[in-house]
């Protein structure tokens, strides 16, 4: 097995855009560990990261969708006045990068609670790693978030599952994400 690097949940960029436009340096950082207990600290940066990449995949093509997405989403996340048209590469550039997003927060949960297995397959983190492919029948949608505070983001996960004749017996996965005017949640 390849060795693990650790991936930011909101990358650094961010923190570093963020602190530029505001002249902040302190956060407060809240997370939850699988049995519910909170820990709230202060930070210097919103440096949230998951063991749950190979150092390989890290520092080569989820580092160049990094670099991308750094150029596309300032505007989004400052609310300042956004582009009439994207082209087809930014609107590709997006997307990806919220799929990459979820992929690594549902991969997470296994790290936590092994009695869980991810909701992407195998199958799909590797299309998805080798040539960008998003899983079937994923869902994202974009909006802006009011009244978002200076430094705000959320990342919060969840799991249900559809039964009945409808549905069968399928399993979902969403990710509601946001920092500061920039949100999205994908199914």
């Amino acid at each position: 097995m390849a060795p693990m690097s650790p991936e930011h949940v909101w990358s650094d960029w961010m923190s570093r855009l963020l602190a530029k436009k505001f002249k902040s340096t302190r956060y407060r950082i809240r997370s939850w560990d699988s049995t519910g207990i909170t820990r709230t600290y202060g930070a210097s940066s919103i440096n949230v990261k998951l063991r749950v990449v190979c150092d390989h995949c890290n520092k080569s093509w989820m580092s160049d969708l990094e670099t991308r997405i750094s150029a596309i989403l300032p505007p989004f996340i400052l609310g300042e006045e956004l582009p009439k048209d994207m082209s087809e590469l930014e609107q590709v550039t997006i997307n990806a990068w919220i799929v990459k997003s979820a992929i690594i927060l549902d991969y997470a949960r296994t790290i936590k609670d092994t009695t869980k297995a991810p909701l992407f397959s195998p199958q799909q983190r590797a299309a998805f790693k080798d040539g960008l492919t998003i899983p079937a029948y994923t869902h994202i949608w974009l909006t802006r978030v009011v009244n978002a505070g200076r430094k705000s983001g959320r990342a919060v996960t969840s799991y249900n599952r559809f039964r009945g004749q409808r549905f069968g017996n399928q399993r979902a996965f969403i990710l509601t994400f946001s920092v500061r005017e920039f949100g999205f949640q994908i199914l």
